[in-house]
């Protein structure tokens, strides 16, 4: 009933898929097992859910490690773009196990699934798809189709062996191939039909099968065994095989060093391409041509010049890592243009001047342009793209047998790490809202952190009015992305780890990171505050903003200890007095923000001139005055206030 009754050989490899529903309800997980283990193929299990197709059983290489009891409990719904994920699974299958000749996808799903797997898959001889509505096979949904005599009698003796030995060495060879069909497409494009293909000269399945060792023939460029067959594969890019690297695949061969010393040699030129542009366009608009052309060109290789350690670190980095990655080529041309603009990102250790010929060559270049200086930097844009790519094809390819092994270590370590769990999700999720969104961090920062647990009132800040929005935005900002960084890492620290080992971990580092901002953000607060402190004693007290006054003078003055403060004598009115009610009757002294001393004119008398400052450097000898109504004036000194 689930097509286990057909024969099986070995490299074939059973792949079930499950997706919430009715047709899941014909899966007979224990029939099947005892099949493949009977047949010696291989078994694996997936679940839908949505656009993911998630693995529940990864295929084993042998059928002891099948597990015996499985459940689809967690299968969800079929949504648009399952296929890919789907083939996604195939092509991990085959670099755990290298020996799958075949696969047959078992789809116990919908209409959506089954129609996607049968755009993706068809054309595809190595790959059938069989459609079961629970535990009927629907052949015409299936791009399975049976054979027209489905039973025939067996054939007996030297015949019928030397028959099923044709049969398995047809399969064998005609299974060099590997899903899904758009990805072989692909890299046919890339690697030439000749190479590791089964030619027509090749030798006779039966006579192989007949001795114990057979001798490779020379007249033929492959052998028919299950290794090889999974080596010689076309799928360029696809892990397939375990077995040792050939001595072309060897650490020598890989090595190159040619290659790799040219590489490194473009990537150091990227760097240095990168700077002129930076540079160019953010200081060449203040010079003139042909007046400045010398000054031009010696501070722009100058600049270049000053990047050339850099350029050589990274130009060796590009060539002892080997790695073909464009990203990382582009991150070193995107640091020139960094330093180009900023040039204080380069450290000053490691600004090594280029050799005499280097830095010829740099003032050369750059003294070429002249007058079309502002438009070159285009130029050496196109040049250090036309680089990045040329690094790139020049390092050599990873050998296959790595990627296998590399593929092989992605899904041990995938497996080890575990999944996360809602909590994981939600916090994650949480903490990259908020760093986008800037909002909760500022809150928790301001009305959580602010003069409570993380931040502290400076010793100079006597009066928090005058902290300023901008000034103190970014310390509330990094104090509250610490405070949720400790928070979600000790929300996914504190769950059992079993089965979530990554998140675990990930836990533990979001707790130091969080550690690590909560002390750069109180260095900003502090940096704040400083300055807060500084504005309290060098600038006015806003009185204007909360009382009347008729005027005020002010005058930068030093106190016994040495530092200066702006003090300032303010006109005002008493409340309730019975003058005009724009006139003022009172004087307030100031000493920068902090209020210091308070006189009220007599009796009807209110301020018709000034105040004004009238001499005095320090607090001790320092003179104020204002004209009283009935024609005094009357002198003010600070007197040490």
């Amino acid at each position: 009933m689930n097509g286990d009754a057909q024969a099986s050989t070995r490299g074939r490899h059973v792949f079930i898929v499950v997706e919430s529903g009715q047709a899941s309800k014909g899966l007979d997980w224990t029939a099947i097992r005892q099949n493949i283990a009977a047949t010696g193929g291989y078994l694996s299990l997936a679940l839908i859910d949505g656009s993911r197709s998630n693995w529940i059983v990864r295929p084993v290489p042998t059928a002891d490690q099948i597990p015996a009891q499985v459940s689809t409990v967690g299968a969800g719904t079929a949504s648009p773009g399952v296929a890919a994920a789907i083939i996604d699974q195939l092509m991990e299958a085959q670099g755990l196990v290298p020996a799958i000749q075949t696969t047959e996808v078992r789809l116990y799903g919908a209409a959506l699934a089954e129609t996607e797997l049968n755009d993706a898959l068809s054309g595809e001889k190595t790959v059938q798809l069989r459609v079961f509505d629970k535990s009927a096979l629907r052949t015409a949904r299936s791009t399975y189709k049976p054979p027209a005599a489905a039973a025939q009698k067996p054939a007996t003796g030297r015949a019928g062996r030397a028959s099923s030995t044709q049969t398995a060495g047809k399969s064998a060879a005609a299974s060099t191939s590997l899903p899904p069909a758009y990805y072989l497409r692909q890299q046919a494009r890339k690697a030439p039909p000749s190479v590791g293909q089964a030619t027509p000269q090749a030798p006779n399945p039966v006579r192989q099968a007949a001795r114990p060792s057979p001798v490779p023939p020379t007249t033929a460029p492959i052998v028919t065994t299950p290794a090889t067959v999974a080596a010689s594969t076309p799928t360029a890019g696809i892990p397939q095989s375990t077995t040792a690297p050939s001595s072309r695949e060897g650490f020598v061969a890989r090595f190159k060093p040619m290659r790799r010393l040219f590489a490194g040699i473009l990537a150091a030129m990227t760097v240095l391409l990168g700077v002129f542009p930076g540079y160019v366009w953010t200081n060449i608009w203040g010079y003139s041509y042909p007046r400045d052309a010398a000054l031009i060109a010696d501070v722009v290789s100058y600049a270049q010049s000053r990047a050339f350690g850099v350029a050589l670190l990274f130009g060796a980095l590009i060539a002892l890592v080997g790695t073909r990655a464009r990203w990382l080529t582009m991150l070193g041309f995107g640091y020139g243009l960094l330093s180009g603009v900023m040039p204080g990102v380069i450290p000053d250790f490691l600004v090594w001047p280029a050799p005499p010929i280097i830095a010829g060559v740099l003032m050369n270049t750059a003294s070429f342009w002249g007058m079309w200086m502002a438009y070159a930097p285009v130029l050496y844009i196109g040049l250090g793209v036309a680089v990045i790519s040329t690094v790139a094809k020049v390092l050599p390819e990873t050998p296959q047998s790595v990627v296998a092994a590399r593929a092989r270590n992605r899904v041990s370590t995938r497996d080890w790490l575990g999944k996360r769990s809602l909590v994981d999700k939600f916090a994650i999720s949480l903490l990259l809202w908020s760093a986008f969104t800037a909002v909760v961090p500022w809150l928790v920062g301001r009305f959580v952190l602010q003069d409570n647990i993380l931040f502290s009132a400076g010793s100079g800040v006597f009066d928090t009015d005058a902290r300023e929005f901008w000034a103190y935005a970014l310390p509330l900002y990094v104090g509250g992305m610490a405070a949720l960084f400790v928070l979600a890492g000790l929300a996914m620290v504190l769950q059992p780890w079993s089965g979530r080992k990554g998140a675990g971990i990930a836990g533990l580092f979001l707790v130091a990171a969080g550690l690590v901002a909560g002390h750069f953000g109180t260095t900003l607060w502090t940096s704040a505050e400083e300055g807060t402190a500084a504005r309290l004693m060098s600038t006015a007290f806003p009185f204007d903003d909360q009382f009347l006054t008729c005027g005020h003078a002010e005058a930068v003055l030093t106190d016994d200890s040495g530092e200066s403060w702006l003090y300032q004598v303010w006109t005002a009115r008493i409340k309730g007095s019975d003058v005009g009610s724009r006139d003022c009757n009172r004087i307030q002294v100031y000493k920068g923000w902090q209020h210091m001393d308070t006189k009220d004119l007599p009796e009807g008398q209110v301020v018709t001139d000034g105040p004004d400052f009238v001499s005095g450097t320090t607090v001790a000898d320092a003179v104020f005055q204002y004209v009283q109504s009935d024609g005094q004036t009357i002198q003010l000194p600070v007197n040490g206030q």
